[in-house]
């Protein structure tokens, strides 16, 4: 999983022209800018954390209890992955 996490983090950084001479680590706010680059099925979040498609469906779930990527659930983590 870890291994997941850093090429999310390799294509966020990429795509949103982030330069970083320090570790960066995710958070929602940059998953959210990162996910407006991508062409993905997913049209909002609610204040629940859970993601929706178009038609409603839940792809995934952001536990807004905690702040970063790596602390995500390991589907919700996958789900991202398979975005890149």
């Amino acid at each position: 999983m870890n291994t997941h996490i850093s090429d999310i983090r390799k294509a966020i950084e990429i795509d949103l022209g982030i330069e970083r001479t320090i570790l960066f680590e995710p958070r929602l706010n940059d998953v959210l800018n990162w996910l407006k680059c991508k062409e993905t099925s997913i049209q909002s979040i609610n204040i629940h954390g859970m993601f929706h498609t178009d038609r409603w469906e839940i792809v995934c779930h952001w536990d807004l209890d905690k702040e970063y990527l790596f602390e995500q659930s390991e589907i919700t983590i996958n789900y991202f992955h398979s975005l890149i």
